[in-house]
């Protein structure tokens, strides 16, 4: 080899700061994406289980596999606690909507109220969007008040996703 092309191969190789310069910028790189995909996961109120481990169903809640199950029974209403696009986009079937955010949130109410005093021994399962929507058990508290028997209202364990991902 001669000297002029050993010069211009060293020339071509990036210096070990240029080096260490790239591999900062792709750590900060990687960094900053792993953080923006785990704020978007766990502010986004559809976000997807982590993994597939079932969790066990809290008091006052009813598992989507148990709850399909009576659906068919005689006694059982449905209350969809979800915003009417929602409702409109996809509900269990004969569901009831009662959201307290909207403005019919009276008259949705009264529908309810007389759905109740024709059998107060009714199971009443209230679902939303999911786990993290509180609006479930926001509705079933208040459910629970005009029930007779405030133990069989019921939420939902893990909301409408769960109820189309159940057999």
């Amino acid at each position: 080899m001669t000297p002029e092309s050993i010069s211009f191969l060293s020339s071509s190789r990036p210096s070990r700061h240029q080096s260490l310069k790239v591999w900062t910028q792709m750590t900060v790189l990687a960094a900053l994406t792993l953080l923006a995909s785990a704020a978007t996961y766990f502010f986004h109120p559809h976000a997807p289980a982590l993994y597939l481990q079932s969790e066990p169903v809290n008091d006052g809640e009813i598992s989507a596999a148990e709850a399909r199950a009576t659906m068919k029974s005689p006694g059982v209403l449905f209350i969809d606690a979800r915003v009417r696009a929602r409702f409109d986009a996809g509900h269990i079937p004969d569901a009831l909507r009662l959201c307290e955010s909207e403005s019919d949130y009276p008259s949705q109410l009264s529908v309810v109220a007389d759905a109740l005093q024709q059998g107060q021994e009714k199971l009443i399962v209230v679902y939303c969007d999911g786990k993290k929507c509180q609006a479930s058990h926001e509705i079933a508290e208040i459910l629970k008040s005009f029930h007779t028997m405030p133990e069989n209202v019921r939420v939902l364990h893990g909301g409408w996703p769960a109820w189309q991902a159940a057999p």
